[in-house]
């Protein structure tokens, strides 16, 4: 049958496109189907967005948007998006926060692997995911010929009496009518995924050429993480580590790189472990601080505040992307300089200026990874304060009150702005 069927697709006049014909026999092309196919996932976009379900995509590597809405009736097709921004929480775990306001994108300028990821072909009808597949087909940009094959190769796995019909637009639209097809697998770098594709031998070779290159520049930047500029945590690295052995496990290039991969992880475990003896010290150092400052025995809780500190930075040598470490470091620092408020004075002092001046640069880098942390802001402004650093102080709580309108830390930063100003 499919024999057959491949036989009558090959005497077909060379203008014809089997595949339009079996779905859509009134339609006079492709450009015709890739119209209407547009239409109807403006039409499922605003659908889903109406229920409040904002599909996530991206213009853009590495930023992400949520979908709020979409116009199928407008002039030039539009999406209506806002921005996410990606943070980090203190163990180094991505999160995701919504920012500024709804604004206008053309799908004239959404990348098609991002609209193909959106869209999910997997949960979508044959028939509608092959219009898809040729509105993507029809499109400019560089990945818009993959991204249809990549929707083509769902329909072709499910549905095997629709594989003659598949195979024949791929092999004439991809590969110029040359070759056999098989489905592959397509190594997608920004996503860390394999991708399936209908690819012929030739491309499968340059795809495991490709994906050899792949795994050899994610080992480089994982060993260049640990060894030169750490943007990453010691146990984010590990992870990363694990998944460049599940994710590239067939390769030429792993199996060549596995003692090395070895070593860099003993030498990753050796430096987790030195870090966790001395935060265990720290936070021993950190405890009995507390239970000083329990009984009212303020020196001897600055002097093991002190002693945190120290090991905190020592700690946070051997870690340095930890944004734990680094609040504990900056928060250590902070209570040894013991800054004291005195209320019948209405005026801030400290015991140890030296300790709340080394408090500033954790406060720093703490604020630059979040920018928009009032409590963060807080206690840096209160640092500047004590330490004679009025202006810049006066700088940090003007933008917390910018930042937190009618809250408590607004109010405060207002209440200390006043302070300095009545000297």
């Amino acid at each position: 049958m499919r024999l057959l069927m491949l036989l009558a697709i090959a005497a077909a006049p060379l203008c014809a496109e089997p595949l339009i014909e079996h779905f859509w026999p009134e339609a006079k092309n492709a450009g015709e189907v890739g119209v209407q196919a547009e239409k109807d996932l403006l039409k499922w976009l605003k659908t889903s967005a109406d229920k409040n379900d904002f599909p996530r995509t991206h213009f853009d590597i590495g930023v992400p948007f949520l979908i709020r809405g979409a116009d199928p009736e407008a002039r030039r097709n539009q999406l209506i998006v806002r921005r996410l921004e990606r943070d980090y929480d203190d163990a180094g775990n991505a999160t995701y926060r919504e920012t500024g306001q709804d604004i206008a994108r053309s799908v004239a300028e959404w990348p098609s692997r991002y609209a193909l990821i959106t869209f999910g072909p997997e949960n979508h009808g044959d028939k509608e995911v092959c219009a898809f597949a040729i509105w993507l087909y029809t499109r400019k940009d560089k990945d818009a010929t993959l991204a249809g094959n990549r929707a083509l190769t769902v329909v072709h796995q499910r549905n095997s009496e629709l594989r003659a019909l598949i195979e024949a637009w791929v092999l004439a639209h991809d590969f110029k009518g040359k070759g056999v097809l098989k489905v592959g697998e397509w190594w997608d770098d920004e996503f860390r995924v394999s991708r399936k594709a209908l690819i012929t031998d030739d491309e499968e070779a340059k795809l495991g050429k490709a994906r050899n290159t792949a795994c050899e520049a994610e080992f480089k930047r994982i060993h260049g993480e640990f060894h030169v500029a750490r943007t990453q945590t010691l146990q984010q690295l590990l992870y990363a580590l694990d998944a460049w052995e599940r994710d590239f496990k067939d390769s030429e290039t792993l199996a060549r790189r596995k003692p090395d991969a070895d070593k860099l992880r003993e030498a990753i475990h050796a430096a987790v472990a030195r870090c966790a003896a001395i935060v265990t010290e720290a936070d021993k150092a950190a405890a009995d601080a507390r239970e000083a400052e329990a009984g009212n025995r303020r020196d001897h809780a600055r002097g093991h505040w002190k002693t945190a500190a120290e090991k905190y930075e020592q700690a946070i040598v051997i870690d340095s992307a930890s944004r734990l470490l680094l609040s504990q470091v900056a928060n250590a620092w902070h209570k040894a300089g013991d800054p004291e408020y005195l209320r019948n004075e209405d005026r801030w002092i400290c015991t140890h200026a030296d300790r709340i001046s080394k408090a500033i640069p954790w406060w720093k880098k703490l604020s630059d990874l979040k920018p928009e942390d009032t409590n963060v802001l807080m206690n840096l402004g209160l640092c500047y304060q004590v330490t004679g650093k009025s202006g810049d102080a006066f700088k940090i709580y003007q933008r917390v009150i910018e930042l937190d309108g009618t809250g408590a830390n607004a109010k405060e930063a207002q209440r200390r702005q006043n302070q300095m100003k009545a000297k």
